[in-house]
């Protein structure tokens, strides 16, 4: 994890290995902020701050 070029943010640096102790899921298609704002309304489900990441961008 990091950056392996340091090009990015300084707290990217120094790139390390990370093991991830529990299980999670991922999706193996990107899903669009559209597709997840469907999928809240569908679930009734509210978003948490870091899923209104880029909202600006899109007009909100």
């Amino acid at each position: 994890m990091g950056d392996l070029l340091q090009s990015g943010f300084e707290n990217e640096s120094p790139a390390h290995l990370v093991n991830i102790s529990y299980d999670f899921l991922i999706s193996k298609y990107q899903t669009t902020f559209s597709e997840f704002d469907e999928f809240c309304k569908e679930t009734r489900r509210e978003r948490d701050h870091q899923t209104m990441v880029g909202e600006e961008e899109r007009g909100r």
